[in-house]
């Protein structure tokens, strides 16, 4: 990498602030801000290490800086968050960690912030509601990495520990669709029909207009042979997106299997007009 770019400045601070060497990585983050003095990760990372050191003053205006180029960088505003409520200017240091959640309202760490900064300033109600948040979001974050992580499992073949991982998930975060959904497609996985559609019934109480749930409810029936109920839900999946080309293609094998081959060809030749070429892949499967 050419040593006059901004790329290799900017790494390079990186890599020194990794091996604990924050003198050199303010260095290397300075001469990348030469090189290019409007980007704000630059900024934030030079900002961020100059805080650590107590650089306040001049970390504050790089992120207000970064802040008028990107007014929702959250990485700037937790920033400024951060400096504010170092000098005891917790008001404005609140507002910063508000704005943050305005862009990501399951942002653990800032309702971490307000949660120490309103007990600082009295509000002990907004306080308690901050914390609850905290807990809430942790747990959804954990529940996020139990699903990623349950996906190599699967990969490794490991299907009974990967549902598991996703029972887990669906504990700690129920409110989640995706959660739900994840696990009704494990216990499919496992033949495990009945148990796979209850499921998918919790995913579209949170959420009655995922398609994808609904054809994945559908499927789950076509295996178990209801055939009937499979097509009813593959009906409701095609009603929200019309073009969902696996629906139409499954509907068209639930009914081909009840004998309906008329209506099953229909299917067929819509498939074939919303996937011209791709949908033959399908009939070899």
């Amino acid at each position: 990498m050419l040593k006059n770019t901004h790329k290799y400045w900017h790494d390079k601070g990186l890599s020194l602030h990794e091996i604990d060497r924050p003198e050199a990585a303010i260095r290397a983050f300075r001469v990348a801000l030469a090189i290019r003095p409007y980007n704000v990760e630059t900024m934030c990372f030079l900002a961020a290490i100059l805080g650590d050191w107590d650089k306040y003053e001049e970390a504050y205006k790089l992120y207000t800086k970064a802040l008028k180029l990107d007014p929702t960088c959250i990485r700037a505003l937790a920033g400024r968050g951060y400096i504010l409520g170092k000098q005891g200017k917790l008001q404005l240091a609140r507002k910063c960690f508000k704005k943050i959640l305005k862009v990501d309202p399951e942002n653990a760490s800032a309702w971490d912030n307000l949660h120490w900064l309103n007990n600082r300033l009295g509000k002990k109600e907004e306080a308690r509601e901050a914390f609850l948040k905290v807990e809430q979001f942790d747990q959804n974050n954990v529940a996020k990495e139990l699903m990623s992580a349950a996906l190599i499992v699967n990969m490794e073949g490991r299907r009974k520990t990967a549902l598991k991982m996703y029972k887990k998930a669906a504990e700690l975060w129920p409110s989640s669709d995706m959660t739900w959904h994840n696990l009704g497609a494990q216990y499919y996985r496992l033949d495990r029909y009945d148990e796979a559609e209850d499921c998918f019934d919790k995913a579209l109480k949170i959420d009655p207009n995922s398609a994808s749930t609904w054809h994945a409810k559908g499927f789950v029936n076509m295996e178990a042979g209801r055939h009937k109920k499979a097509i009813s839900s593959f009906n409701k999946a095609i009603k929200i997106e019309s073009e969902y080309a696996r629906a139409w293609y499954d509907k068209g094998q639930a009914l081909l299997k009840m004998g309906h081959s008329k209506k099953a060809k229909e299917c067929f030749d819509k498939v074939r007009e919303l996937k011209p070429g791709e949908s033959e892949t399908w009939y070899n499967q």
